[in-house]
C-alpha cells in the first residue's frame, strides 16, 4: 500500500509544475540580455544529500543550478519508461525558489547515433519532451557538452554535424514557443589527439563558425573541471588547460565577428594535481580558497563572461576524482572551505551591494536573437 504522504507530495509537485511559468518571468543573471554576472553550481541528481544540498543552494542565493541529463540513462531504448521522480522533485524545488536551471543534455544513446553523431531529429524530440515537461524553471540547455571529444559527442567529433544538430534543436524549440535557449558545445580545453577522438577546442569552435553558427549561438560554454597553474597564468599553445584559456576562446569569437556572444564556464574547479605535481599546493585549504577567490574575481571582471558554475554542489554517488572532493556540501554536512567566501561573493549581486561588488556590470553586452 502506497503511503498517503506520497500522494500528497505528487500532487504538490504537479501543482508547482503547472504553476511555474509565472515564477520565472525574466532572464536570470548571466543569461543573454542580462547585464549582470551569474553564479551557478552543478547538482548531482543521483548524488548524496539531495535535500540538504538544495537548501544550501537556496540559502546561498545561486542564480543557476545545472544538472546533467544523460539521455542514454533515461532512454536506453526508444520504448523505455523513464523514472522522472528525482527530476520532478528537483524542478519543483527550483521553480518554487525561482532558481534558473541549466540542463546539460549528454550521453546520446547508441540507438540515436549515426556515423556523424547524434541524430538531429531524435535529439530534438528528446529535448522537446524535456523542455515541455518543465516549463518555467528550465531556462537553458547545454547541448552535448564535450562535443569536441568522442566521449561527449558519441562519435568522432565533427563541427559541421554538431552545427546541424544545434540548428535543428534550436529551431524546434523556437517553433514550440519555449523561451529556453541553447548553450553551445561545452568545450573541453585540450590538444587534438592523434586518433581524432579529440579536436582542439579552438579548432572545433572555428569549425562551428565555418558551419554558419555565428549569429545563432547566444552562449558558448567551456568546461574547466580540472586546470593547472595559478589563475593569472597565461595560456600557451602547449598547455591550454589554464583558467585564462577563456581569452583564447574570446579571440576566436572576435575573429568571427561574434562580439555579442557570451562565454559561460559551466564547470569550474581548482587544480587537482592530475595535470602537474606543482598543483598539489592548491589542495591545501587556504591555497584552494585563495585560488578560487582570485579566479571568480578575475572571471567576473570580463564583460564577455556571463556565468560560472562551481563544479559540484553535493557529493557524487560515484566517488570520482573531482566532484566529491570539491563539493560545496560534504559528507557529515560539512562545507567546502570556499563556502563562506563564495557566499560573500554571491551576496554582492544583491542591490544593496551594488557599489562594493567586484567586477563590472556587463551593460555593454547586447544579444541579437537569430532571425
Amino acid at each position: 500500500m502506497i503511503p498517503r504522504h506520497w500522494f500528497l507530495r505528487s500532487f504538490i509537485i504537479a501543482l508547482i509544475l503547472t504553476w511555474v511559468p509565472t515564477l520565472v518571468g525574466q532572464a536570470a543573471r548571466g543569461a543573454p540580455g542580462s547585464p549582470e554576472f551569474g553564479y551557478g553550481v552543478y547538482f548531482d541528481l543521483q548524488g548524496n544529500l539531495f535535500n540538504e544540498s538544495l537548501d544550501t543552494a537556496s540559502n546561498l542565493g545561486f542564480d543557476w543550478i545545472a544538472i546533467n541529463v544523460p539521455w542514454s540513462s533515461l532512454y536506453p531504448d526508444p520504448g523505455a519508461s523513464p523514472d522522472w521522480s528525482r527530476y520532478d522533485a528537483f524542478m519543483a524545488y527550483a521553480a518554487e525558489r525561482q532558481i534558473a536551471v541549466l540542463a546539460s543534455v549528454s550521453a546520446p544513446p547508441s540507438w540515436a547515433l549515426t556515423p556523424q553523431g547524434p541524430d538531429a531529429n531524435q535529439s530534438l524530440q528528446f529535448i522537446l519532451s524535456f523542455v515541455q515537461r518543465y516549463p518555467g524553471a528550465l531556462q537553458a540547455i547545454e547541448l552535448f557538452p564535450g562535443a569536441n571529444t568522442s566521449q561527449g559527442w558519441g562519435s568522432t567529433p565533427d563541427p559541421a554535424a554538431y552545427a546541424n544538430v544545434f540548428l535543428t534543436v534550436q529551431n524546434g524549440i523556437a517553433q514550440s514557443g519555449s523561451p529556453v535557449f541553447l548553450v553551445a558545445a561545452g568545450l573541453k580545453p585540450g590538444l587534438s589527439s592523434p586518433d581524432s577522438s579529440t579536436i582542439n577546442d579552438l579548432d572545433f569552435l572555428q569549425g562551428l563558425y565555418n558551419a554558419g553558427l555565428q549569429s545563432t549561438m547566444p552562449v558558448i560554454s567551456v568546461q574547466m573541471a580540472d586546470l593547472t597553474g595559478e589563475p593569472l597564468r597565461a595560456p600557451d599553445s602547449s598547455e591550454p588547460r589554464v583558467l585564462r584559456h577563456y581569452e583564447q576562446v574570446r579571440q576566436v569569437m572576435l575573429a568571427n565577428q561574434h562580439e555579442s556572444g557570451l562565454i559561460w564556464i559551466t564547470q569550474l574547479c581548482p587544480p587537482s594535481g592530475t595535470i602537474s605535481s606543482n598543483d598539489f599546493q592548491y589542495q591545501e585549504n587556504n591555497a584552494k580558497v585563495n585560488w578560487l577567490s582570485q579566479a571568480y574575481t578575475q572571471i567576473r571582471a570580463q564583460l564577455y563572461i556571463g556565468a560560472a558554475f562551481f563544479v559540484s554542489l553535493n557529493p557524487g554517488q560515484l566517488q570520482d576524482s573531482i566532484a566529491p572532493r570539491e563539493s560545496l556540501v560534504q559528507e557529515g554536512l560539512n562545507y567546502h572551505p570556499f563556502y563562506n567566501t563564495l557566499r560573500d561573493l554571491i551576496a554582492q549581486n544583491a542591490p544593496q551591494g551594488f557599489l562594493t561588488r567586484q567586477g563590472r556590470p556587463k551593460d555593454s553586452i547586447v544579444f541579437q536573437k537569430p532571425t
